[in-house]
């Protein structure tokens, strides 16, 4: 940062929203689509290569899914597609000496943050007994279309876990893993 600190205030404002609609097809199944925006405003005192503040990001997620629940719940399902395009991503570029510590940004312009499929399907074994199966395909790419740092690209686990009965002794006790 710039010594002595000051403080800045830049006004920033943008509409967002976030959209949903959800549409029965049988008594067990339902598709859904959502649609939103969010808004971050441009972080810290870096600036661009004319000494502008640099403008906020903004993104999109668009998602579309089916969800389903068979015998009474004890099987149901959830699946989705999603995308999340994000503009105007600030990298930092370069800081200009140690002694301003003036960092400048470039935007980065259009790039996919996230894209894929997930989903889950949950199995009631017996009303204390319930196993869980999780999958997610789709991948985070940086302005290059190079995977960002530290995520992935495909995930699924299984996950199971015993609830002890509500009138025993260990009511209110589960274990899982």
């Amino acid at each position: 940062s710039t010594l002595p600190y000051l403080d800045t205030y830049v006004p920033s404002e943008i509409f967002v929203h976030r959209l949903a609609a959800v549409l029965k097809i049988f008594r067990s199944i339902s598709i859904y689509a959502l649609d939103e925006t969010s808004y971050s405003p441009p972080a810290g005192t870096a600036v661009d290569y004319y000494g502008q503040l640099p403008s906020g990001t903004t993104a999109t997620e668009t998602e579309l899914g089916i969800k389903s629940s068979f015998m009474d719940g004890r099987i149901s399902t959830d699946f989705a597609w999603f995308k999340e395009p994000q503009s105007n991503s600030s990298v930092t570029s370069t800081v200009d000496s140690p002694i301003t510590g003036r960092q400048y940004v470039t935007q980065t312009g259009l790039t996919t943050l996230a894209e894929g499929v997930d989903g889950d399907a949950t199995v009631t074994i017996t009303p204390d007994w319930q196993v869980i199966a999780t999958f997610y395909a789709g991948h985070n790419r940086n302005q290059l279309g190079v995977p960002i740092s530290e995520s992935y690209d495909n995930s699924w686990s299984i996950f199971t876990r015993y609830g002890f009965s509500r009138t025993g002794p260990l009511r209110g006790l589960a274990l899982g893993g």
